[in-house]
């Protein structure tokens, strides 16, 4: 797997580290259209079913955090699971993970692998390999 840390635009004064609103340009993808195929990585703030479908549109695999209560249909997940989302006529299936930390915490995962290519064991290890890049994104947009 590539290790790409990228930042690009969802909208005027959005980037990849914050998206609000339900506000989504497709200019943002077009700038990593080369990276098609790679896995991204988002934080609970990301999740639409808007935001989903893009994403899943443009070729990318993705494995975001959700909280509770964004979905009921996946919040009865209980371990694992698959559930439908709609948007704009279309149906996406995607995985629904709970993780258990070793906090005892639970978090809620959605990814669009199966479960050969992202078992249930590795996601939270992946998914929080995430702060690593946050970090480094973070000193070098404010600290430089």
């Amino acid at each position: 797997m590539r290790q790409v840390a990228a930042s690009f635009k969802f909208a005027r004064r959005e980037t990849f580290t914050r998206y609000q609103n339900g506000v989504i340009s497709d200019s943002g993808y077009k700038s990593i259209r080369h990276l098609s195929d790679s896995l991204l990585l988002f934080d609970r703030w990301y999740p639409s079913q808007k935001f989903i479908a893009h994403t899943i549109n443009a070729g990318f695999f993705f494995v975001m955090r959700v909280r509770e209560k964004w979905n009921l249909d996946v919040d009865r997940i209980k371990t694992q699971g698959d559930v439908v989302l709609r948007y704009d006529g279309q149906e996406f299936s995607v995985r629904v993970l709970k993780v258990l930390l070793s906090s005892g915490e639970t978090k809620t995962l959605l990814t669009n692998l199966n479960s050969q290519k992202l078992p249930i064991g590795d996601a939270a290890d992946l998914y929080f390999k995430r702060w690593g890049f946050e970090t480094a994104y973070d000193l070098l947009k404010s600290k430089l």
